[in-house]
């Protein structure tokens, strides 16, 4: 296992920290879907984001990166032409 520093979500240090799964953590993501219908069917409001640049990187593993900052959902992803 990676050592983590605690300090990735100090709220104070780096405030909206939030994490993304990579692309390549396909088993991780298929389960996605599923914790979003559990999520809607009690109300609670949520959607899935994808996106090349979730914001500056803080950490990251095989499966996951950490970032703060703002996401742009907007951005092209990898190998998509305009």
């Amino acid at each position: 296992m990676d050592d983590v520093d605690p300090a990735v979500y100090d709220p104070r240090l780096h405030p909206g920290a939030v994490a993304w799964f990579k692309t390549s953590a396909r088993d991780l993501i298929e389960r996605v879907d599923g914790y979003l219908e559990l999520l809607a069917a009690h109300g609670v409001e949520c959607r899935r984001l994808e996106s090349p640049n979730p914001g500056r990187i803080l950490y990251e593993d095989e499966y996951q990166v950490v970032v703060a900052g703002e996401a742009d959902p907007d951005a092209p992803l990898p190998g998509a032409t305009a």
